[in-house]
């Protein structure tokens, strides 16, 4: 990952990438590392790291965060990767990526956008259309936007407030979105 971020990034603007130790052969060296690493995201800076054996997150961003993020393979990995991805293509997968790109759109295009008002008749129209959105893509909003269930997730898509599409707002932007 290199990071492209301007100058002056300040460690409350967040988006740092998290990653969490992973136990190795050697068990004092495990010891002395005892939670996760956070690295800042200061232009120029390139981390490396086995992304499918360590784990890793990204915090809470506050600030614009640029990052190009390239995944190398040797020739044996992109063999595996291209029969993986052939998989995910097919049957069940496939409508779970479908579904994951009518959520993605419908949280970056209805919910986080601010060119959707906050008077009644756009506030309604946001509840029609999460109406419209398959049971999966309702799952996958309902978690993002930290409801237990699709029931909840209809009922809080048709009941927005102004206030409380604000604050959905917030919280999607401190997720990134």
């Amino acid at each position: 990952m290199i990071y492209l971020n301007e100058a002056g990034w300040k460690k409350e603007d967040g988006g740092m990438l998290r990653v969490w130790n992973v136990a190795g052969e050697d068990e004092e060296e495990d010891k002395s590392r005892s939670g996760p690493v956070d690295i800042m995201p200061i232009g120029g800076r390139i981390a490396m790291f086995y992304s499918d054996k360590v784990p890793h997150e990204v915090t809470a961003t506050m600030a614009n965060r640029t990052a190009l993020t390239v995944w190398y393979y040797d020739g044996v990995e992109r063999s595996e990767a291209v029969a993986a991805s052939k998989e995910l293509q097919s049957g069940d997968e496939k409508g779970d990526m479908e579904a994951q790109k009518e959520a993605s759109d419908f949280i970056k295009n209805t919910l986080a956008s601010e060119e959707v008002g906050e008077d009644k008749e756009s506030l309604r129209k946001v509840g029609e259309v999460a109406g419209r959105l398959s049971a999966k893509a309702i799952r996958i909003c309902a978690g993002i936007c930290g409801l237990p269930d699709e029931e909840s997730f209809k009922a809080a898509a048709n009941n927005l407030s102004p206030e409380g599409l604000q604050d959905l707002r917030r919280g999607l932007r401190s997720m990134g979105i």
